[in-house]
């Protein structure tokens, strides 16, 4: 919904002189987003310009012109230049959230992602939303938890993690307050209105704060330190909630 606020789709919709659809218009921009990421997340004018020209004649559906599409781009906020005025997704939330979109609808990129090492790292928030779009890929999610898994072996064969479950049973004490506290929880939780109530919240994975687009980082080795574990953890969380 945060995105096609941006994209102001409902105007897009209603008015638009394109003849591109607004499923087709997303497709377009996710294409894009991968472009630049393979260019140093920046992309010329020119370059830009040809690989909208490019992707049309590849897609029949998208016959607009190319300029035309990019400036709408631009109006919209969705493009920005930067100071060596190559044009760039502006929005970090937005990029990752058509890296997950292309991921969703390309295959063939999809399994590039997960044939990189450690990918669960420099590409957690965008497996976060591809699994709100494709909650069935069972396989893909079960590869990114297989190899969370096999850099967290140390831990997991250790002998206090075998006995986790009577350690912390050992120390975890119910008191009659704490029953009280979860039945007013419960209660509250019961009261809460249905889903339909949050349309127009934004999206989990779009953090509006961070607006700062930064080439992601690679991770041969994953040492465990306490926030590397944290965000493996982090990421298995997001993944299965969706």
């Amino acid at each position: 919904l945060y995105i096609d606020e941006l994209l102001d789709v409902r105007n897009y919709m209603k008015d638009s002189e394109f003849s591109v659809t607004f499923d087709d218009l997303k497709s377009y921009i996710g294409a894009m987003a991968v472009e630049i990421m393979r260019h140093d997340y920046a992309l010329s004018d020119a370059d830009l310009t040809k690989f909208t020209e490019d992707y049309r004649k590849s897609h029949a559906k998208f016959a607009d012109n190319p300029i035309d599409i990019i400036n709408y781009l631009f109006s919209k906020g969705i493009l920005n230049r930067d100071a060596d005025n190559k044009i760039s997704i502006r929005l970090k939330g937005v990029f990752e959230y058509f890296i997950a979109y292309h991921m969703s609808e390309n295959s063939s990129f999809r399994k590039d992602v997960l044939t990189i090492k450690n990918s669960f790292m420099p590409f957690g928030n965008e497996w976060e939303l591809y699994a709100g779009f494709c909650k069935d890929d069972k396989s893909s999610f079960k590869s990114i938890f297989d190899s969370i898994k096999e850099v967290m072996t140390p831990i997991t064969l250790g002998e206090e993690y075998s006995d986790i479950d009577s350690r912390v049973h050992q120390r975890v004490i119910i008191t009659e307050a704490s029953k009280n506290a979860t039945g007013e929880l419960m209660e509250r939780l019961d009261k809460m209105p249905e889903d339909e109530e949050f349309d127009s919240l934004p999206m989990h994975g779009i953090q509006q704060g961070d607006t700062t687009l930064k080439p992601k980082i690679y991770y041969d080795k994953i040492d465990l330190t306490p926030a590397n574990i944290e965000r493996m953890i982090f990421v298995l969380a997001r993944i299965y909630r969706n």
